[in-house]
């Protein structure tokens, strides 16, 4: 992994005011842009907004939209971690996030779905990792992140980083003491950087998304973070220091996953 310098964006999305949205993120990548990042990361269903209830929001892989916001990374020259409802053919759409830079393109369809999530949307089967100038990188959507074994999945597939887009409710400082008690862990059992942030807004119920941002290294400490309502990008600079490159330098540099004994872990 090589040191690089990374946005993470909090941003109100419309639901299904895909156009507007996406000239917000355009101006988000120029900024990032101009500050030397290598990647940006956007919430969960940035490009359309998020929504479990209506369909209509949905959007193909192929629309000229999801071009116009992979052609972002290529003229800025760094990659883009965006999100978007996906009409992708089955009986229910997917909520889909992807990695776009000028070298390669993630995609990744949520595998995870929530309880309001089932039956509005169809679950992934896929956990890729791909990677971008300086990092090899897997997503881990919103709730899936209280899931230990999806980013043990992407730490046995060589990610370094793993980025957590959110469509939540709770901001402030109940998002900060929520994402305390697993995001950390999520770092510290695989020796990964982490990168959450969360949209803002309103969900169709009329609940209040409520935004948040926060970056961890590969110990579970927290780099950076930030807990407005408000839009916001966040810069932070992450690498190359990773556990696997030395890991039997004693408790507090370990890399616990190079020690994991998978044949006793049956489920």
């Amino acid at each position: 992994m090589q040191r690089i310098r990374i946005a993470v964006v909090q941003m109100e999305s419309e639901i299904g005011g895909v156009d507007a949205n996406l000239e917000k993120m355009a101006r988000f990548v120029d900024e990032a842009s101009e500050q030397g990042c290598s990647l940006v990361c956007f919430p969960e269903a940035c490009l359309t907004g998020y929504s479990a209830s209506d369909s209509d929001v949905a959007i193909a892989s192929d629309d000229p939209r999801v071009d116009a916001a992979k052609a972002l990374a290529e003229k800025a020259g760094i990659a883009i971690s965006f999100g978007f409802i996906e009409a992708g053919g089955a009986e229910h759409p997917f909520v889909k996030h992807m990695v776009a830079s000028p070298s390669q393109t993630l995609s990744y369809r949520k595998t995870h779905l929530g309880p309001y999530e089932d039956g509005a949307f169809t679950a992934g089967d896929e956990l890729p990792v791909a990677t971008i100038p300086g990092v090899s990188m897997g997503i881990q959507l919103c709730w899936e992140s209280h899931i230990p074994q999806i980013s043990a999945t992407l730490r046995a597939k060589g990610a370094e980083l793993i980025i957590a887009p959110f469509a939540s409710g709770i901001g402030g400082e109940r998002r900060l003491e929520s994402w305390e008690r697993f995001l950390p862990a999520r770092a510290s059992d695989n020796g990964v950087y982490l990168a959450a942030c969360n949209a803002l807004g309103y969900r169709e119920d009329g609940r209040r998304k409520g935004g948040g941002i926060a970056l961890y290294d590969p110990y579970g400490k927290l780099i950076a973070s930030h807990f407005g309502s408000s839009d916001h990008i966040l810069i932070a600079e992450i690498g190359p220091d990773l556990p696997r490159e030395h890991p039997d330098e004693g408790m507090g540099r370990m890399s616990y996953f190079d020690r994991i004994r998978p044949e006793l872990y049956e489920l």
